[in-house]
């Protein structure tokens, strides 16, 4: 999917789906560098694209490019049969890949299953009177919260308009009558230090990725006091997030921000150094591992070459239900009424 982000690219993404196949999302801003490589290591049947992204299509690339807003494809389009073709919770929906930052970027492949877990999970707080703002790129995992989850719910999906993101487009969003924004942690800072008052009028905020300072979501609260703050935890493997904490309006903060307690279908354990889960009365002197089981973990597909896909994984810990886990890390670890806090 080389698109940009717009209506039609959701209508594209669910044709993708209904067809009983899976999308890779390349961004039409990514170097052409790393377009070449996504295409040639996803190694897709056909890419998709628009006649003002069809320039980012490198040439000489041997795949069907259809251009969806050409006039002879739309004609088609309309001639074709309705029908979808199902599929099963562990056929794959989309392969995100990582940045690259520390290497050559991996391919992350996500069953359906892991996405409906995820946009299915009742902790949600977006109903079909909601409408969600979608401005982050759609190559990056919060986009299953933007799009999917008020989707699923009869809910809008408001798309923003190229541009970077600050309290004016904040503010805007508002006026559009959008109800719930996702921000990265870096920009929550932004925000929350130069105007706080920027998210009054939204419901929720949800915000993770990163440290989030505690300081941070009291100013933000201070000036919305109508406000909930949902901090996400968890990397692209585990489908956007692995747990969350909730801050309702009126509830009092605390001095360090938790991950908060994992979604339906996901345990969250505290290991020692031989895997072997330590009880909350060891949590204070814990320096070992948090994992993660068991929906929600995505891996590759049998195709790939071995360590073509990113997954890391271990066997199950003692006392741990589970197929597989995801090590989260070598965190500090910190007993609280509201979950465990964790940092790297």
């Amino acid at each position: 999917m080389v698109m940009e982000r717009s209506a039609d690219l959701l209508v594209a993404l669910l044709g993708v789906w209904w067809a009983g196949a899976a999308y890779v999302p390349v961004d039409p801003g990514y170097p052409a560098d790393r377009v070449a490589f996504l295409l040639a290591d996803s190694d897709p049947v056909a890419v998709l694209c628009e006649r003002r992204t069809r320039g980012v299509v490198p040439d000489g690339v041997a795949l069907k490019t259809v251009v969806l807003d050409d006039a002879e494809v739309m004609s088609a389009i309309d001639r074709c049969p309705v029908a979808g073709v199902a599929v099963g919770a562990d056929d794959v929906a989309y392969v995100m890949y990582t940045s690259g930052s520390t290497g050559v970027p991996k391919g992350v492949a996500v069953p359906h299953g892991c996405v409906a877990g995820l946009v299915g999970d009742a902790g949600w707080s977006v109903g079909s009177g909601d409408a969600v703002l979608m401005h982050a790129p759609y190559a990056f995992d919060v986009s299953l919260f933007e799009v999917w989850v008020p989707l699923v719910v009869g809910a809008r999906v408001v798309v923003a308009g190229s541009g970077v993101v600050d309290a004016g487009r904040v503010r805007a969003a508002v006026a559009e009558g959008v109800t719930s924004v996702h921000v990265t942690a870096g920009l929550f800072r932004v925000l929350a230090e130069e105007s706080p008052e920027c998210f009054a009028g939204l419901r929720e905020v949800l915000t993770g990725g990163d440290v989030v300072p505690a300081g941070a979501v009291a100013r933000v609260r201070e000036a919305c006091p109508q406000l909930t703050v949902r901090h996400l935890y968890g990397p692209t493997e585990l489908t956007l997030c692995a747990t969350w904490h909730v801050l309702p309006a009126g509830v009092p903060g605390r001095s360090v921000l938790p991950i908060g307690r994992p979604l339906a279908n996901r345990q969250v354990y505290v290991l020692d150094a031989f895997l072997r889960p330590v009880g909350p009365e060891s949590w204070a002197r814990c320096t070992r591992r948090a994992q993660v089981s068991p929906r929600g973990i995505c891996g590759g597909r049998g195709s790939r070459p071995s360590g073509s896909w990113r997954v890391r994984s271990v066997r199950v810990a003692a006392g741990c239900t589970g197929r597989v886990m995801w090590p989260a890390g070598r965190p500090r670890a910190s007993c609280c009424s509201w979950g465990v806090r964790m940092s790297r």
